[in-house]
């Protein structure tokens, strides 16, 4: 970590004043917590350490430059004039051989304050890297301690209890809840997850050959790709490099999993759609369908109609989630916003909409579970409520066939803009 680095972590200017190192570390503490954010707050605490280091070597140069004593052998130079020469010639013998005995003393004192310097740097180093592994040791102590307390009682030791019983474990439904879950839905963004989550998949699929992938639900799989957004290119792959950890490991899992599945064949209907057709060009619902034929291998599975409204689903709660978190919830990404939000319109609605062919708005009536719960969970722009609640006619739900999908978001506005 360079000096430019730790005073802008400080957010202070360079200085040797420790009270105010200590001051601004103190500040600083109150909004980068170990239990939140254990990176920050590691880089934080170097920075406070290499700070006070560089502090206490500017005192030990300013300390070094003070006066030291030198010279006062020199005084004895100032004989009296009066004296005879013979005096004078013994006197000038003992300045000369006292200076020379000054001399190899500061030679002396010069070696063992460099061999102090010297073995100062070394403990001072020693001391870094000792405060930085038990830093380390902490961090990962405190993370532990969190995927232990989710595996107890939080989104993990759900998923377990569902995995460890093996009649719910081939239920897509069992999962498609789960991912659907207030528990989950906590957790979905929280690194305690997905690294509990492997830990768990290494502890009971593991075996002397490696991790057994093809004993792993396939239901399980496809919902944990589905929750995560994750879309599959033409050859049925799905890349998630770049993304937030846990996003990356749904995608790890669906590589490995679904390369050992076995598919049966499925009648796409490609052979009787051609892009070039104007029947097709002129249609959503059958440039879809064409789109949707043209994946193959075992990303067909996330493309079948009752997977892709969802995947859909969460993909557009995903962005929103993603959008409000960078601030980009503005009138200048309108259209943005607001093309996102259409597909929760209840014309859009697979369900709602005898589950008939999907065009590119079709949506899953999940959609506003998930809106419910970022309503819950995060502040928003005040046009985002009072676009949902005007578009999706929130005002006339009580006497409608829609309230039983759309009460939970109606709830939790209500709960944020009591007035709207």
């Amino acid at each position: 970590m360079n000096e430019k680095s730790i005073w802008e972590l400080l957010e202070i200017e360079p200085t040797n004043d420790k009270q105010k190192i200590r001051k601004a570390y103190a500040q600083q503490t109150k909004s980068h917590h170990l239990e939140e954010d254990p990176q920050a707050f590691g880089e934080l605490n170097r920075a406070y350490q290499q700070a006070l280091q560089y502090a206490k070597a500017v005192e030990g140069k300013a300390d070094e430059g003070s006066g030291e004593g030198r010279g006062t052998e020199e005084s004895r130079t100032d004989l009296n004039g009066e004296k005879c020469g013979a005096d004078q010639e013994v006197a000038e013998s003992r300045t000369d051989l006292n200076r020379e005995e000054s001399d190899a003393d500061q030679e002396v004192e010069g070696s063992c304050a460099d061999l102090a310097e010297k073995s100062g740097v070394q403990d001072r180093e020693k001391g870094i890297e000792k405060t930085e592994k038990s830093l380390l040791e902490k961090l990962a102590q405190a993370e532990q301690k969190a995927i232990e307390q989710s595996r107890e009682k939080g989104a993990l030791g759900r998923l377990i209890a569902l995995l460890e019983d093996e009649k719910n474990a081939k239920k897509a439904e069992v999962f498609r809840n789960y991912f659907l879950s207030e528990d989950f839905l906590n957790e979905q963004f929280d690194d305690k997850f997905g690294k509990g989550l492997m830990q768990f998949v290494e502890e009971k699929y593991f075996n002397a050959q490696g991790i057994e992938w093809q004993s792993l639900p396939r239901p399980l799989i496809i919902e944990l790709a589905i929750a995560y957004g994750l879309y599959p290119d033409s050859f049925g792959e799905v890349n998630a490099e770049g993304s937030f950890y846990n996003r990356m490991i749904a995608g790890k899992l669906w590589k490995i999993c679904s390369s050992v599945w076995d598919l049966p064949k499925e009648n796409t209907g490609s052979d009787e759609l051609n892009p070039k057709d104007f029947r097709v060009q002129d249609s959503p619902e059958l440039m879809e369908k064409l789109m949707i034929s043209m994946i193959s291998g075992t990303g067909r599975l996330l493309m079948r109609a009752e997977n892709l409204v969802r995947l859909r689903s969460f993909s557009d709660y995903l962005a929103l989630r993603m959008m409000n978190q960078r601030g980009l919830l503005t009138e200048k990404e309108k259209e943005v916003w607001e093309r996102i939000l259409d597909g929760g319109k209840v014309n859009h609605l697979y369900e709602k909409n005898g589950r008939k062919d999907i065009y590119p708005e079709t949506r899953s009536t999940s959609l506003l579970l998930l809106y419910a719960h970022w309503v819950n969970t995060d502040d928003l722009p005040d046009c985002i409520y009072r676009y949902m609640y005007r578009e999706y006619d929130l005002k006339n739900l009580d006497h409608s066939s829609r309230k039983a999908t759309y009460l939970p978001l109606k709830t939790a506005i209500l709960r944020r803009r009591p007035n709207i």
